[in-house]
């Protein structure tokens, strides 16, 4: 297995996999807020030029099968928020794979939840704290053993994500392109 360090602010070449995966799970949160964000103003633009409230509306396209063609904005909006909320759910579900299939799997999961998906960035003994918590630890894990797990929880989900045959893959590689964070390491 190849060494990642992955406190370092920078990688070389030769982990640039694992690498954009520490990438997409540290720019998470950014994109969960982004999908917050561009939710709250689609729903807003939807109550202005419609004049409904966005569930009205999406059951109104779905009952007749409208299709809103003419309005390119609200149509592009709509489809940029869709993909980030795939990438987010597509992490979400590699993550329960993780934990439903993998020896160690409930520790590996709670140990990412909680270093790059919940809602705050936590300090590492918070990490340590909650992950105590979730699994019913007797003692409080030490840093040791979740730098283990974090580790190998950062290879089994770049192994999930970056895999060829991964359809998800492309959406992830050009949602995260479009937010910036792969540059041209990937030539995008």
């Amino acid at each position: 297995m190849k060494e990642v360090n992955i406190k370092a602010k920078k990688y070389d070449e030769r982990n640039r996999n694992c690498n954009n995966t520490v990438l997409l799970l540290k720019k998470y949160r950014d994109l969960a807020m982004e999908v917050a964000v561009d939710t709250g103003t689609l729903k807003r633009t939807i109550e202005q030029e419609y004049g409904s409230n966005t569930s009205e509306f999406l059951d109104i396209l779905r009952k007749y099968n409208v299709k809103i063609n003419k309005n390119e904005k609200l149509l592009k909006e709509i489809n940029e928020c869709n993909e980030k909320n795939n990438v987010l759910k597509s992490i979400e579900g590699y993550l329960n794979i993780i934990k439903d299939n993998y020896k160690n799997g409930n520790k590996i999961y709670s140990i990412l939840y909680h270093t790059y998906l919940r809602k705050y960035e936590l300090t590492v003994d918070s990490i340590r704290n909650y992950v105590t918590s979730d699994l019913n630890l007797e003692y409080t894990m030490c840093k040791d053993t979740y730098f283990k797990y974090l580790k190998q929880g950062i290879y089994l989900l770049d192994s999930i994500i970056w895999t060829e045959s991964n359809l998800a893959v492309i959406i992830a590689i050009a949602c995260t392109a479009m937010l910036g964070f792969l540059g041209t390491r990937l030539g995008i």
